[in-house]
């Protein structure tokens, strides 16, 4: 980001400086984004989905303008995802679901289909964590075998598509999660 802004003060040409503005934003969110996951900082995940925010709005290019918007969405995801962890409020969850969605939209409006599918795994490990807090507190035998199968059932789903979306550690760090909740 700082060789970017770099480049474009140096740049002559306004519309030229002005294209890079949406790369210069992206740069930043990435590193905040990259930063969220790091410390597991929630609210570093809403500064990351305010600049794609603006590197969408930015944009000169639809397909650029997409990716932001989706880069977005999933931040908000991630950052109610976090919430939903620490509080069980089920409005993190509900809403965490619906960016989630929206950041699959924008990425296959762009043609990131990769990203699309990333987003349908972190999804279904998102409600394999819903339903492991469900089972866990289930008194009820039945239906805490009930969900800890949703468990495994979304959790197979999720695995398969990080593979599928090239993302081999992550989704062997699934299986493992997957196992653990077998022996329960």
């Amino acid at each position: 980001a700082k060789k970017l802004e770099r480049i474009a003060q140096l740049m002559e040409i306004e519309t030229e400086r002005k294209e890079l503005l949406p790369m210069i934003h992206m740069c930043h969110a990435w590193q905040k984004m990259s930063a969220a996951e790091e410390t597991a900082d929630a609210s570093l995940y809403v500064e990351a989905s305010e600049l794609f925010i603006k590197a969408k709005e930015s944009s000169v290019k639809k397909r650029t303008a997409m990716l932001a918007a989706g880069n977005s969405c999933i931040c908000r995801a991630l950052e109610l995802g976090a919430k939903y962890k620490s509080t069980k409020t089920m409005v993190f969850y509900s809403e965490g679901k619906h960016q989630m969605e929206s950041a699959s939209d924008y990425y296959m409006e762009a043609g990131f289909e990769n990203a699309s599918t990333w987003v349908s795994a972190t999804e279904a490990l998102f409600d394999a964590y819903f339903y492991m807090d469900k089972a866990e507190t289930e008194a009820d035998h039945k239906d805490k075998t009930k969900f800890y199968g949703l468990v495994e059932g979304y959790l197979d789903r999720s695995a398969k598509l990080f593979n599928r979306a090239g993302y081999t550690k992550k989704a062997s760090d699934v299986l493992r999660t997957l196992e653990r909740v077998k022996e329960t």
